[in-house]
């Protein structure tokens, strides 16, 4: 074993060993039967999961850019640390219902599924071998031309650009009111938000992809700079805080993978700190951004950002609900939402006016409180497998999550690393949160396909073809 892997191994071997024992340190005192025998579950799940993970960086060269690391990270978060802490806290209501009935069975659910995931994950014939080096120009058998990029690029994104423009100003912006996020300009709030063009903020997170590639190949640093600020800037009016999180980090995991570097802890520090200033900023202007409200920023603080950061996490809460309501007082879906709804949803209102929609209302109704489910309250990915198959489901689909991560690391660990896969999985790692916490596949699928797709068309539309290595010499 190298000397970095032994000392990563006892780095992590202690941290696992602090967390734990503070877990059991701060065991609240004053619990009912009831309200330990959750806190001895969750103590359970912490050690088991985490001690999956630690025998897995163990037994195998775990990148730090690895879907796993983060998969795990907010599989803990969300099924173990936040559901203690809110005990401690004494904080478990959630819309004034205690769901905490549901806890243990939930959780033994997570616990079983994470293990099917790992099988999914590490079960495969090969292991990609990182690639040695990663020529920005091309790679392997195909070449590309970086000017021809750069324009077909900079072309996409203009039209993905204004078709955001005209979603956001049907909806009643006028355009310095988006250029300036709400600063100055007006907003028809006699308009209808939910305009039936809605489909159209789907091109939107076309540009991300886009814009990498522009950030890749362009020479001009100013075009990067003013094309990053308008992208970023329709999605702070737009309200999506999970798609600038995208936005933040692909262009750092595209560095840092195709250099093959690895950040300090410090920068580490540092961009987890960015990331939870930008969700609670967001979270803090997007309602009156959206409905042409003045911001009162007297009211962000500290703790409006570190209770949004936790909101993301405290989405086992409805989980919890569910698997006490499903199946004794609601049916299986039996796979409604994640086939038949994903079909049905990309056809736009306005050709379908009656477009039926999803059961996750009366679903959220009745595992909390129909307050929630106007809340539009979401669940993890785990809710909406148990949703359609139960128990069943969460194993099969966990599994074969854990398959599409474990295939994903072949975008820049595999033989045939290019940047357009190194541009996908510098995408895709990120999204990995949007897919995890918020589980309703109809939305996912398509936003997964609006932001790879275009690498897709780009890849195709600019290959040269032929030997580079026979192409370079001939060059030379």
């Amino acid at each position: 074993m190298e000397q970095s892997k032994i000392v990563g191994t006892i780095i992590f071997s202690l941290v696992y060993l602090i967390i734990g024992i503070s877990i059991i340190i701060f065991t609240p005192h004053h619990l009912t039967d009831s309200e330990y025998a959750n806190y001895l579950t969750l103590t359970m799940c912490y050690f088991i999961v985490a001690g999956l993970f630690l025998l897995s960086y163990i037994a195998t060269n775990m990148n730090l850019f690895e879907p796993i690391i983060f998969v795990t990270f907010l599989y803990l978060m969300i099924f173990s640390i936040i559901p203690i802490i809110n005990i401690i806290k004494g904080d478990t209501l959630f819309f004034g219902k205690d769901i905490m009935g549901g806890a243990k069975k939930a959780t033994w659910i997570f616990v079983t599924s994470y293990i099917a995931f790992l099988v999914g994950y590490y079960f495969k014939k090969n292991t990609p071998k990182m690639k040695e080096n990663i020529d920005k120009k091309s790679i392997g058998r195909i070449s590309y031309d970086e000017s021809k990029i750069t324009l077909i690029s900079l072309i996409f994104w203009i039209i993905f650009f204004l078709l955001s423009l005209i979603d956001l100003i049907i909806s009643g912006k006028n355009i310095l009111y988006i250029l300036t996020i709400g600063t100055l300009g007006d907003i028809d709030s006699s308009r209808k938000i939910d305009a039936p063009t809605g489909f159209v903020s789907m091109f939107g997170y076309s540009m991300i992809p886009i814009w990498m590639y522009i950030f890749a190949y362009s020479k001009n640093s100013f075009l990067k700079k003013v094309l990053y600020v308008l992208t970023l800037i329709v999605f702070i009016v737009i309200g999506f805080r999970f798609v600038i999180v995208i936005l933040i980090m692909a262009p750092i995991i595209y560095y840092y993978i195709k250099n093959k570097k690895t950040p300090n802890i410090i920068l580490l520090i540092f961009l987890g700190v960015i990331m939870m200033f930008m969700i609670g900023l967001i979270g803090f202007m997007r309602g009156d951004v959206r409905y042409g409200n003045e911001t009162q920023w007297d009211s962000f603080n500290f703790d409006f950002v570190m209770d949004a950061v936790i909101g993301n996490f405290n989405l086992y809460q409805p989980f919890y609900g569910m698997v006490e309501v499903i199946p004794d007082q609601l049916g299986y879906s039996f796979g409604a939402q994640i086939f038949v709804y994903t079909i049905i949803m990309f056809i736009p209102r306005a050709i379908w006016p009656n477009k039926p929609y999803s059961n996750l209302d009366e679903v959220l109704a009745k595992s909390v409180t129909p307050y929630a489910s106007d809340a539009g309250i979401a669940f993890p990915n785990i809710g909406e497998f148990y949703l359609e198959f139960g128990i069943v489901g969460c194993i099969v689909f966990m599994f074969f999550f854990g398959k599409l991560c474990g295939w994903a690391k072949i975008l820049y660990q595999g033989k045939n690393t290019s940047v357009h896969s190194l541009i996908a999985y510098s995408i895709f790692l990120p999204s990995l949160m949007q897919l995890i916490i918020r589980g309703y596949t109809p939305s996912n699928f398509y936003l997964m396909v609006f932001l790879l797709l275009p690498i897709i068309i780009i890849e195709s539309l600019t290959k040269k073809g032929g030997d580079y290595r026979e192409h370079s010499r001939k060059s030379n």
